[in-house]
């Protein structure tokens, strides 16, 4: 039997955050916590903790989709092994979540490439709530970067930080969609060289 999952206890005494770090869950745990989530969770980070394409489908259809906490506003996925497939369901959860709140995303230190890279290029020209993105420490490619600030410099206009530290160095196209964002959305880590 999996063990149940006390969500009040990884909210540290607060009621709009709830954290789980380094902690060994299973699919049946992940789906718990996305189903009981309290509605006055505002944010929700999950740190270093492993989580399976099946994992990420539940934080996809259970809060971004139904929009079950309509007051889930910032979601972190750092470092937990997020593969193409998750990024491809989280997108997709992003663009057709009616209900979602979701200001702040942060996938940094994960393991999706530029197939994850063109599904959110996809998710920031339709989703028009997205403010925050944290994209940084991945595996992407240039074409990958590119792909994402073309979307930003076509169709999105909500989107006003975008975190993509690395080394990736920075040709003269992707300067010039630099500086056609510039003003509009605060790049971070993003100088003339490298990323």
């Amino acid at each position: 039997m999996v063990e149940s999952i006390n969500i009040r206890q990884h909210m540290n005494g607060t009621t709009d955050t709830c954290v789980f770090h380094n902690e060994s869950l299973g699919d049946e745990q992940i789906e718990e916590i996305t189903l009981y989530l309290p509605s006055s969770c505002q944010q929700l980070r999950f740190s270093g903790v492993e989580l399976s394409e099946k994992a990420i489908n539940y934080i996809g259809e259970n809060l971004l989709l139904r929009g079950k906490s309509s007051n889930l506003q910032h979601l972190s996925l750092c470092n937990t092994k997020l593969s193409d497939g998750g990024i491809i369901c989280l997108c997709h959860a992003l663009i057709n979540g009616k209900n979602c709140k979701l200001r702040s995303l942060d996938v940094q230190l994960n393991d999706f490439t530029d197939i994850g890279a063109y599904e959110i290029a996809k998710m920031l020209e339709a989703n028009k709530g997205l403010e925050t993105l944290d994209i940084s420490y991945l595996q992407l490619t240039r074409d990958g970067i590119i792909v994402i600030l073309t979307a930003l410099v076509e169709k999105n206009r909500t989107l006003t930080t975008l975190d993509v530290t690395s080394s990736i160095p920075i040709d003269e196209n992707m300067k010039n969609l630099l500086k056609r964002i510039e003003g509009r959305v605060r790049v971070i880590n993003a100088y003339y060289g490298y990323y």
